[in-house]
């Protein structure tokens, strides 16, 4: 049960850091693109992206120094990669058996298909 609750905390802060990651890429790459382009209705949102890529970026660094701290940490590091290795398996399992039933499907659809063109040509031979 112990594992179980420590496996839905990280499983939350990961979310977490999952998506502070993901704006943070998205804060970065319209700073790139904006180059420097300072015109009076874009200074003001130039700011607010300054703002949220300070935010982010300080997130960031948090979030590597925790995974320093968890690298480091023998016990949490096998939970990770034992937890991370069954989320994937899990996922590739699903996404497998998703594709089985698919073609299984298509397969029955192909043989009907055929085994009726037999059929036709049975009947047709036969008249």
């Amino acid at each position: 049960m112990e594992t179980f609750t420590t496996f839905l905390k990280v499983a939350e802060f990961a979310t977490k850091q999952l998506i502070d990651i993901f704006l943070l890429e998205c804060a970065i790459g319209k700073m790139t693109s904006q180059g420097l382009n300072f015109s009076e209705a874009a200074h003001s949102s130039m700011v607010l992206q300054s703002l949220i890529f300070d935010i982010l970026l300080t997130q960031f660094f948090s979030l590597e120094k925790e995974q320093q701290v968890t690298s480091v940490n023998i016990p949490m590091g096998e939970f990770h990669l034992k937890t991370f290795t069954e989320v994937t398996l899990d996922v590739i399992l699903t996404e497998l058996n998703k594709v089985v039933e698919e073609n299984m499907e298509d397969l029955l659809i192909y043989e009907r298909a055929t085994e009726e063109e037999r059929k036709l040509k049975y009947v047709n031979r036969s008249s």
